[in-house]
């Protein structure tokens, strides 16, 4: 059984099957399904007001 996220709701899920780089190959490998990860995505918490616009520098130098 995969090791909790910690995450709110019943997420029992490995965080690292849940990464998008590789969701794609757990779900062929059969380790998560389709429906686990949408269920995951669907309960993580909207932080976007947490979120701060940061502003680069542009490097004019070659």
């Amino acid at each position: 059984m995969p090791k909790s996220t910690g995450h709110s709701g019943d997420s029992k899920l490995d965080e690292r099957l849940l990464d998008k780089r590789v969701v794609q190959r757990n779900v062929v490998k059969k380790l998560l399904t389709e429906e686990e990860y949408k269920s995951y995505l669907s309960h993580l918490k909207d932080e976007s007001a947490e979120c701060e616009t940061v502003q680069l520098e542009d490097d004019d130098s070659v």
